[in-house]
């Protein structure tokens, strides 16, 4: 028998051993709650076969703004089917039954980094709409660090909670960054763990949010977010969160995402590499009245600022 429903607190223990037990996630109960409950409000859909769950399928919602428009929408995260009953039930019918629990939740679309298999799917027959399959930006080192500048290892967000406020960003579609946002994000990952410096220069400061992992025995190093309320120059975000990342976290490589343009063309002037791991970005409409024009936005890079903790991998 094979049933498809919504996703309950309950099913939680399952759900999380059947990505520990077939996928690289390290799931317990903890990261579940997390990602579904705590992190924002979340839907998602399961599949059943023989009262087994083999498959799942979720959305986290978020407040997406541009300029003083908000926009409705969520983070499809974790779509999978156990390798075993792939030939039995379908992603596709996972998925479709998460986009009528979107459609019912008035979101106006939903967005996502699938891997490379998946998004292949998405966009050829799920109608999602690619923004752009971009890669990663990396550094070996750094040899532009600026002159005159502080930092200080912050333990808790909770000790720079001035900073959040007023933290907008214009012309960008962005997620409401406020302190919320950052603790849910951040401080209250069961699992992984991150480094926050408040920085300063020239009478400007910001706060940056890094992240340190291993991985072929090559130490790498993220710039993850950041919060610029005193609008830091981007050159100096750069410099010195690569400079505790090298010089103070003993990274051997630095490998951030574009960021946006500003950034983007940043990097690339100071030495970093166009030659990281690729990422896909794309988004499928739910609101099929959403406005021509702001689709044709949305579908360009160049209007986005995505930090890598938009994503739920980082």
């Amino acid at each position: 028998m094979i049933e498809i429903r919504e996703c309950r607190l309950e099913d939680s223990i399952e759900v999380a051993k059947l990505f520990s037990d077939n996928t690289d996630y390290s799931w317990d109960y903890s990261y579940w709650l997390w990602c579904n409950s705590l992190l924002s409000d979340s839907f998602g859909a399961i599949g059943i076969v023989d009262g087994k769950i083999v498959a799942y399928y979720s959305v986290i919602e978020s407040q997406l703004f541009h300029n003083d428009v908000e926009l409705k929408t969520g983070l499809a995260v974790h779509a999978f089917v156990h390798p075993m009953y792939r030939e039995v039930i379908s992603i596709l019918d996972i998925t479709k039954y998460v986009y009528q629990m979107a459609q019912e939740r008035k979101l106006d679309f939903i967005y996502g980094f699938p891997n490379k298999d998946f998004c292949i799917i998405q966009e050829k027959i799920e109608r999602w709409r690619k923004v752009k399959k971009f890669k990663a930006l990396t550094c070996s080192k750094y040899e532009y660090f600026i002159d005159r500048y502080n930092f200080t290892e912050i333990k808790s967000l909770y000790d720079v909670s001035e900073m959040f406020v007023g933290n907008k960003i214009d012309n960008y579609f962005t997620l409401k960054r406020d302190l919320s946002f950052f603790l849910k994000r951040y401080q209250f990952h069961p699992t992984k763990k991150y480094s926050y410096y408040h920085i300063s220069n020239s009478g400007k400061s910001a706060l940056v949010i890094l992240k340190v992992y291993e991985e072929n025995n090559i130490k790498r190093g993220h710039l993850v977010d950041f919060v610029n309320p005193q609008s830091m120059p981007e050159e100096s975000i750069i410099a010195i969160s690569s400079r505790i990342l090298f010089e103070d976290l003993n990274v051997d490589l630095v490998v951030n995402w574009p960021i946006n343009k500003r950034f983007y063309n940043l990097m690339l002037s100071k030495g970093f590499a166009e030659d990281g791991f690729e990422t896909f970005f794309g988004f499928k409409i739910i609101n099929n009245g959403l406005d021509e024009d702001l689709i044709r936005d949305l579908s360009q890079l160049d209007n986005w600022e995505l930090k890598m903790g938009d994503s739920d991998v980082f």
